[in-house]
């Protein structure tokens, strides 16, 4: 996976102008911008570096989770932190994937399921293969889960089935992985998913003061 500033040389001035125009004036999310460089490079660009330009660029940054954050601050200070929550997130989850039964995907290049590039459909947070060499594709929210999202992770789903599992003769699921809210939202969103084959679960995060500093 290259990093963006690695490629940076080699896109037209008009290219470079889009990193910053789209962010500001069409509000398109890291995962937008990746996929369009994808498209005009060939390249498959770490998204992490897609943020750290922006960010040197003091322009907005947005999720594909928080892009219709009413609360976004141009300044990226929410999404900073946000953003650093969710990666945080990501890291734990994958580090305990075996207790799950699930293990990160690995593809012929040598791509992990990390942020996988799932075309059109933009990326997906964890594409993981159970014991049985199936594919489950993890939705990873961490706020407010809007019903929407059952239509972004059944086209991810999609793109695994066409691209991926088809060749291995796999089957592919999908996990919802989010926070409880209310109960009502929670129980409608569940019903919603589970209507089309998706899982729903959830998680807390807990913070645990120490009584004494850890050497």
């Amino acid at each position: 996976m290259m990093k963006l500033d690695d490629i940076l040389p080699k896109l037209s001035p008009a290219e470079k102008a889009w990193l910053t125009i789209g962010p500001q004036k069409y509000g398109w999310t890291i995962n937008d911008l990746c996929q369009k460089l994808l498209e005009k490079t060939g390249q498959d660009v770490d998204p992490l570096s897609v943020e750290e330009y922006l960010r040197r660029k003091g322009l907005p940054v947005l999720s594909a989770m928080n892009a219709s954050d009413p609360y976004a601050s141009p300044s990226g200070t929410v999404s900073q932190f946000s953003g650093a929550m969710e990666r945080d997130i990501e890291l734990a989850l994958v580090s305990q994937l075996d207790s799950f039964g699930l293990r990160l995907f690995v593809d012929s290049n040598e791509r992990n399921g990390r942020q996988y590039p799932a075309g059109e459909f933009g990326r997906i947070d964890l594409l993981t293969t159970d014991s049985n060499g199936d594919f489950v594709v993890i939705e990873l929210k961490r706020d407010d889960v809007p019903r929407a999202v059952i239509g972004q992770i059944a086209g991810y789903i999609a793109f695994v089935k066409n691209h991926l599992a088809e060749a291995r003769n796999h089957s592919v699921s999908g996990w919802i992985l989010a926070r409880p809210s209310s109960p009502a939202d929670d129980r409608v969103l569940e019903e919603a998913a589970n209507a089309v084959g998706i899982l729903v679960k959830w998680y807390w995060i807990r913070v645990e003061l120490l009584e004494n500093r850890i050497s």
